[in-house]
């Protein structure tokens, strides 16, 4: 996992067998796709973008907007293939919310 500003800068990250080099690109990447993807949205008029999902020979990768808090944040998810598509969403989505009432929280102090 890895929380990282939408200008592709990374916040906190647990990866397996990464560098921090490697994290640092994993940010700036998941800011560029993420801006693509926001591009296609406005395109064709749908409302704002949530979820992206990346599907891998091998592994998974969702990219979730963390939304209601102070700056907008990036919570990148790698799972294996054979992982459950709707646990991720829900297991992504719950960590979300609690980033957000985290950060919600910090901020009030």
């Amino acid at each position: 996992m890895l929380l990282a500003t939408v200008d592709g800068f990374e916040v906190a990250a647990v990866l397996e067998e990464q560098d921090r080099a490697s994290m640092r690109r994993l940010a700036a990447m998941t800011s560029s796709i993420l801006s693509i993807g926001i591009a296609m949205f406005r395109e064709i008029g749908t409302g704002g973008q949530r979820l992206l999902t990346l599907e891998g020979e091998h592994n998974n990768i969702l990219i979730f907007i963390v939304q209601n808090v102070k700056s907008e944040l990036v919570l990148t998810l790698v799972s294996a293939e054979n992982e459950p598509l709707g646990q991720l969403f829900w297991l992504i989505r719950k960590l979300s919310s609690e980033i957000t009432e985290i950060c919600n929280k910090a901020t009030e102090n």
